[in-house]
């Protein structure tokens, strides 16, 4: 099979899929994503007309054509329109928010979402507060406390289905409190996801994303963090401080990678020289499509 043909069957198919996905309400397009993305294209078809490897030629064509169907699908689907359609839904703002208590050593945040923008950037004095802004659904928080600890979880609602022409809306401020040791889970779509968890003891950190454009910012506070991502086609930058030792373990399909300060010790794994003797350790496991991996020391 040609590259050529193989190009625009993905591409076809992948954007009757997507249509078909956003009328179940199963999908949202957001721009914002796609956009980051497009230049995955260009690479992809370079990489399919230079390679001389047929199934790395075929892979990068079939790639290529599933990115630019995104892009395509949310073009059509009107992620990036301000104005204000007649069939366009309003933006709705609440605050969650789950009160602070001396007792709790140990808490665990999860959010269950889709599509969207999504942070965690700041300190609270609450456990918990989470700004919220979105015109496809509410949100709720379901609590579970035991003596010592408490399990959070934000999930998205009442998901609006059908074709929605006008600007598609779902942000996520999440602030979180400095004292407990911390289990972070995010399940979302295709977002853009930026964290700043150098303030908390954050022992585990689990990303479940489709194509995503994420900035994690990790500390030295735990003893042992552990990272674990799993992602579509995405760009992905992960700050980690000089003072901790890091392991990154990888598999990924096409992808580039900028592991600066690293050394590698087998297929898919890199470590940094203070690996074994630095008081706090951060293992970074990524799954990922044809994806942009930079692990930065700060």
């Amino acid at each position: 099979m040609r590259s050529g043909r193989l190009f625009w069957g993905v591409f076809f198919v992948a954007l009757g899929l997507l249509v078909f996905a956003e009328k179940a309400g199963i999908l949202s397009a957001q721009w914002g994503v796609a956009l980051g993305l497009w230049p995955l294209v260009l690479v992809l078809w370079g990489i399919a007309l230079l390679v001389g490897g047929k199934v790395i030629r075929l892979v990068a064509a079939g790639v290529a054509g599933l990115v630019l169907a995104y892009l395509l699908f949310t073009l059509f689907s009107f992620a990036t329109c301000d104005a204000d359609w007649p069939r366009s839904r309003a933006v709705e703002t609440h605050v969650l928010v789950e009160p602070a208590d001396t007792s709790v050593h140990h808490a665990s945040f999860t959010l269950d979402s889709g599509a969207g923008t999504f942070t965690i950037a700041d300190t609270s004095t609450d456990l918990l507060a989470a700004n919220v802004e979105s015109n496809i659904g509410m949100y709720t928080l379901d609590r579970f406390a035991s003596e010592g600890s408490r399990s959070l979880t934000m999930s998205l609602e009442g998901k609006h289905k059908g074709w929605r022409m006008g600007r598609f809306v779902n942000r996520v401020a999440a602030r979180l409190h400095p004292a407990p040791v911390w289990d972070l889970e995010m399940n979302i779509g295709a977002a853009k996801l930026t964290c700043d968890l150098a303030p908390f003891v954050v022992e585990r950190l689990d990303i479940n994303a489709g194509a995503s454009k994420m900035q994690i910012t990790l500390g030295d506070r735990a003893p042992q963090t552990t990272v674990r991502i799993s992602a579509g086609a995405s760009s992905i930058r992960i700050n980690v401080p000089e003072s901790a030792a890091c392991e990154v373990q990888m598999e990924t399909a096409l992808s580039s990678k900028d592991l600066s300060g690293f050394t590698k010790m087998g297929e898919g794994t890199y470590r940094t020289e203070n690996f074994g003797t630095a008081k706090s350790t951060i293992t970074l496991d990524i799954e990922a499509g044809v994806s942009s991996i930079h692990v930065d020391r700060y």
